[in-house]
């Protein structure tokens, strides 16, 4: 079972991160990395990611900040709870 919002979303789109990420214009490893919480995407990345999945930015932009914040602190996800939040787009 999926626990990631974002990969969740990916999957109900019929599409495996490789095909998501060449559909958006991404690099399949810069999408990985991303979704990993190596690094933060610039404002045009993260319009791309948001736009792909249908959801506000404001929503992606939460996760992966909350997402690169626990990595730099050494936070796993296995230890953390998982989003349920509403369907895509709402705050």
């Amino acid at each position: 079972m999926i626990k990631d919002p974002i990969k969740l979303a990916i999957r109900k789109k019929g599409l495996t991160q490789d095909e998501f990420a060449e559909q958006i214009g991404m690099k399949r490893q810069g999408l990985h990395n991303l979704l990993m919480g190596k690094y933060l995407p610039q404002a045009a990345t993260l319009d791309k990611i948001a736009k792909g999945l249908g959801w506000s930015r404001r929503r992606l932009g939460k996760l992966l900040v909350d997402r690169y914040s626990d990595r730099k602190n050494g936070i796993s996800e296995k230890h953390k709870p998982t989003d349920t939040g509403g369907a895509p787009g709402q705050e």
